[in-house]
Order: C-alpha cells, then sequence, then structure tokens
C-alpha cells in the first residue's frame, strides 16, 4: 500500500458519522421502558410459579420413594427370616420404636455375654439389651454360640451391608444399642419420634400387630410439607397421619 492511499483511508476512518446513522445506533442500544421491566418482570414471575410446584412434587415423590424402598429392603428381610426360622423376628412388646430387629435380621455370635452381627459391624452386651431397648428384651433368637450350636444350627444373615445412614444409635441408662433408622432424617427436633434430635426410627410390631393380624407391622413416618407421611407394609400409598408417635 502506498503512503497517499495510507493518507486516504487514514481520512475516511476520521470523517464523522452521518446523523442516519447516529439515530439507528441510539434507537439499538436505548434503555428499557418502565412498561417493558414491568412485562418482563410478570414473565419471570409467571415462569417461576410454574416451576417450584414442580419442583416440590418431584421432592416429594422422591422422599417417598427413597422411603418405600428402605422398607421394602427390610420387609424382604422379615420375610426371608421367617422362611428359615419358621416365625419372624421378635420386638420390643413395649415400644415399637426402639427394637432389636436390626441385630435379629444381621445375626449374630454370642460369645461371654457380647453378641457379635456376623458381618462382624456391630456388637451389644447381652446385658444391656433391656435397659438400652426394653426390659422384655433380654437376648437374640437368631444367634448362636461362638463356637457353634449344638443342635448344628447355624445364624442366618437376612440384612444386605447397612449404609451408615441406615443405622441409629439409641442410649438408655448408660446402655447403648444400634436400631434401623430412615435415611430421611425427622425436621423438628421437638417433636422428635425418639424424643430429641433428627434419627427416625422404623417401627416394627410383630407381637400385637393391628393392621396385619398374624404377621407384623412395620412403618416409618416421614414429614414432608409440613405433613406426616406414614410408610407402611399395610398400604401401597404413603398415609397422611396427624398423631405421629409409636
Amino acid at each position: 500500500m502506498s503512503c497517499a492511499n495510507a493518507r486516504v483511508e487514514g481520512t475516511a476512518l476520521r470523517l464523522p458519522m452521518n446523523m442516519e446513522w447516529r439515530n439507528r445506533i441510539r434507537a439499538t442500544v436505548r434503555g428499557f421502558t418502565l412498561v417493558e421491566m414491568l412485562v418482563v418482570i410478570a414473565v419471570i414471575s409467571l415462569l417461576a410459579s410454574m416451576i417450584f410446584p414442580v419442583t416440590k412434587a418431584v421432592n416429594r415423590n422422591k422422599i417417598r420413594r427413597r422411603s418405600m424402598a428402605e422398607l421394602a429392603v427390610i420387609k424382604i428381610a422379615i420375610d426371608s427370616y421367617k422362611t428359615k426360622l419358621g416365625h419372624y423376628p421378635p420386638d420390643n412388646p413395649d415400644d415399637p420404636r426402639r427394637n432389636q430387629l436390626m441385630y435379629e435380621l444381621l445375626g449374630t455370635t454370642l460369645n461371654n455375654g457380647t453378641y457379635t452381627t456376623l458381618d462382624g459391624s456391630e456388637t451389644i452386651r447381652q446385658i444391656d439389651l433391656p435397659n438400652a431397648i426394653g426390659p422384655k428384651v433380654t437376648g437374640l433368637i437368631n444367634s448362636v454360640p461362638a463356637g457353634g450350636s449344638d443342635e448344628g444350627r447355624a445364624a442366618g444373615k437376612f440384612l444386605p451391608d447397612l449404609k451408615a445412614t441406615f443405622v441409629g444409635v439409641i442410649t438408655n441408662a448408660g446402655a447403648t444399642a444400634k436400631i434401623l433408622m430412615s435415611s430421611i432424617p425427622w425436621p423438628d427436633a421437638t417433636t422428635a419420634p425418639l424424643g430429641s434430635g433428627t434419627q427416625n426410627p422404623f417401627r416394627y410390631n410383630s407381637s400385637n400387630p393391628i393392621h396385619n393380624t398374624g404377621t407384623y407391622d412395620l412403618w416409618v413416618d416421614v414429614m414432608i410439607d409440613g405433613r406426616t407421611n406414614r410408610i407402611s407394609n399395610w398400604s401401597d400409598q404413603p398415609t397422611v397421619v396427624y398423631l405421629p408417635g409409636t
């Protein structure tokens, strides 16, 4: 490019824009009017009102499905226990929230007064059972001495390996025991099923079932949108209850 051309091009670049182009740019970059802003806000509010209920419904269904799946795992284990041993696991007749179901379904060996689950994950002293769980719970049925049973009977393991969220801890009179727990915590400590905290136990009643006469009642309560939903083995669908508890 020659020096002359460069000067011509440079001169062209410095020429002022005509009025038509200025008007076009101004029209392009102008701001929103108040009416346009209000319309945008209204549209966003409308979309939010449509999305939020859907999100809440998805969360409700997620909690229900998870609770039903966990209950199904326990139910299968209980039924397998019955098939092998000829009876359902014993319960705590005084309180379905505090029960020995986890130990019974995992199977244990008894050595020097201490029960150890077959998978080695949990232990509990026999003398702690009445204090931690209930005075009528003095031993475990699905258990054999550490050296083996004289009758050649073996304890059975009916539950799969448990996640930490599936196991809770109860303490009473200085004794501690483990129980099967929902992975959905209880949101309000003032109405907690165990009196405090957020632990949410599975309830079990085989000594005097109300809904499944002759077998057992198994259930858990979960809070959804401020309402107590009961997931149970006597209903295919969650039921809303107004007095959660045992």
